[in-house]
């Protein structure tokens, strides 16, 4: 259960927060993303003019990895990167969770975390009118 936020939390959330996650949606690839199976493929994200998002390729016998393009980098080519070479080295004494280089990445990871607080801000702004 989501904790409440108060007017002024929201208000500062809006303030400092609102504009690095709409840094990020202009950033990633264009909305709106859907899963494709296509017919004897793999499982891809993909986006309209079917740019793959993501996509996943064999790790291992029994495993998978995921892939992201590179598009938004350099072109408008869809090349596909395994998520580990997008990934940057740790600092130096922080656990081993490292940051992907890919926006799309990023965007996906943090969805979860900026709908909830932007949910928390309408909330809190419905709650004071």
């Amino acid at each position: 259960m989501m904790t409440p936020m108060t007017t002024d939390e929201a208000k500062k959330w809006i303030l400092t927060e609102f504009s690095q996650v709409a840094s990020l949606c202009d950033m990633s690839t264009e909305a709106p993303w859907k899963w494709c199976w296509p017919l004897g493929g793999r499982p891809e994200l993909v986006a309209p003019k079917y740019h793959i998002v993501m996509d996943f390729v064999r790790m291992g016998m029994a495993g998978a990895a995921p892939r992201f393009s590179t598009r938004w980098l350099k072109s408008d080519l869809d090349i596909m990167s395994r998520m580990d070479a997008l990934m940057e080295a740790p600092a130096r004494g922080t656990p081993d969770c490292r940051q992907v280089a890919n926006i799309d990445a990023q965007f996906i990871a943090d969805s979860r975390l900026n709908l909830e607080n932007a949910c928390r801000v309408i909330d809190a702004l419905i709650r004071e009118n």
